[in-house]
């Protein structure tokens, strides 16, 4: 005796959502472990970082983030950074020096003696 088309349609039925099942239950798989992996990245990322921005890797960026709006008028050129956006107003020092074609920047919390202009919104020299 043949089996009725109805039962031969049935399970291909069954087959699709068997497929169709595995593929929701993979994907969801997939997406649990991303964010297991994102997750266990952010949990090592916290060891190597305390959570806190040493403020004279802020006053570098701030310092190089003026640079790129401009360069100091002279070879050598120094300024204090006022970082009011953050607890207690720290102030670093902020230093270029130009070396050929290129300047380099360094900052400095410890070193505020003998500088006593403010940094401008932009460095306007050539």
């Amino acid at each position: 005796m043949r089996p009725s088309p109805w039962r031969r349609s049935r399970r291909g039925v069954a087959l699709l959502l068997t497929i169709i099942l595995t593929l929701i239950l993979l994907s969801m798989a997939a997406l649990v472990y991303q964010r297991i992996r994102t997750a266990s990245q952010a949990a090592q990322a916290e060891g190597f970082f305390d959570g806190t921005v040493d403020e004279q890797r802020l006053g570098l960026s701030r310092g190089l983030t003026l640079l790129e709006k401009g360069s100091p008028s002279s070879d050598f050129y120094s300024c204090l950074l006022t970082m009011s956006d953050r607890a207690g107003s720290p102030i670093v020092a902020l230093s270029y020096q130009h070396a050929g074609d290129s300047w380099s920047v360094s900052a400095s919390t410890q070193n505020l003696a003998g500088v006593t202009a403010p940094c401008p919104a932009t460095l306007v020299g050539s």
